[in-house]
């Protein structure tokens, strides 16, 4: 399973040395144990929180895009469906920034 639970505390919080990932870690984690039951917590073995040096490019979330995209018309072919999506969408993306 991945999930963006904190990731904008990951962008915020990012530093240079371990001090600081374990701040950030520490941060996401209780954000990661406020959104979920703990149920379904119980039957977590592991969370991994990555580093992040800088947010993505647009260039980069649009190639992400792209193949999700590939991937969503070979589903749909397969039902003999055809998905036309316009080429103005990268425009439309939202870069953060860290």
């Amino acid at each position: 399973m991945t999930s963006n639970i904190g990731s904008q505390l990951i962008l915020e919080m990012h530093g240079p040395d371990e001090r600081s990932y374990q701040r950030m870690r520490e941060q996401v984690l209780e954000a990661f144990r406020r959104q979920f039951r703990a149920e379904f917590l119980n039957r977590v073995d592991e969370v991994v929180v990555f580093r992040v040096c800088r947010a993505l490019t647009e260039g980069e979330l649009g190639k992400i895009m792209e193949s999700q995209l590939d991937g969503l018309r070979r589903r749909l072919a397969e039902r003999r469906i055809t998905l036309d999506a316009s080429r103005s969408w990268p425009g439309m993306l939202e870069v953060g920034t860290p």
